[in-house]
């Protein structure tokens, strides 16, 4: 009897859970449940791109209306083209690719590195040369060069820089002097988690023949501790 009263009790809290969640994403969107009831399934589409995949999940639940909406796989091949840059289904359906490629925090292939070309246009690039393990390492070593003040013995120390304390280490012995927030932000941007899993995504798609797409996914969900640039 107890068991079955614990139950009802994680049955109970889940739904309040979830029912709060709904109700906060109403809110950010400035939205009632009354007002998405009211509105087209073309205006609630847009609605929904603008969510997570997570926060669409959750209202899935609420309507038949809404669910119409997560039962529309074009609705999905556009949030996956949208959200990660992704023309292939890699799940039995769209929706499932959606699902999969935020469970593993998959990268935007359509956000724009510090060059402002987009990290699929970089891969693209990148898989164009017959054999290119160095292309992301030069890529960033032309852009950090400004901050090395232009010595390519010092670049290399970046190269690595992750955190604000070995940056300033590199700062003062370049410029005798600490690297300005907005300096750090630029650094950190060329050095950031996205061009790890496009160098390592490279190297192992070329070396080993490898789809692409299925390496960023596997990189991608590797956590920060375990995401270390390969080099061949």
């Amino acid at each position: 009897m107890l068991a079955y009263f614990r139950i009802g009790i994680f049955i109970l809290f889940t739904r309040v859970v979830k029912m709060s969640s709904v109700n906060e994403i109403l809110v950010r969107l400035h939205l009632s449940r009354k007002d998405l009831n009211n509105l087209s399934t073309s205006q609630l589409k847009t609605i929904f791109l603008d969510l997570t995949v997570k926060e669409i999940s959750l209202l899935c639940r609420v309507s038949r209306k809404f669910d119409r909406v997560c039962e529309d796989e074009s609705f999905w091949k556009t949030k996956v083209a949208d959200d990660y840059g992704i023309e292939k289904k890699y799940g039995s359906t769209w929706r499932a690719t959606a699902r999969k490629m935020d469970e593993i925090n998959m990268i935007n292939l359509n956000s724009k590195w510090f060059s402002g070309k987009t990290y699929k246009q970089i891969l693209d690039e990148a898989l164009q040369q017959e054999y290119s393990p160095e292309f992301i390492l030069d890529l960033q070593e032309e852009y950090l060069l400004p901050y090395a003040n232009n010595s390519i013995d010092d670049v290399f120390d970046l190269e690595g820089c992750f955190d604000d304390e070995g940056c300033q280490e590199v700062a003062n012995k370049v410029f005798g002097r600490d690297y300005t927030e907005d300096e750090l932000d630029d650094i950190f941007y060329i050095n950031n988690r996205q061009m790890t899993i496009l160098n390592n995504t490279i190297s192992e798609s070329q070396v080993y023949e490898k789809d692409p797409i299925r390496e960023l996914m596997h990189f991608s969900s590797l956590p920060k501790g375990q995401l270390i640039f390969i080099s061949y």
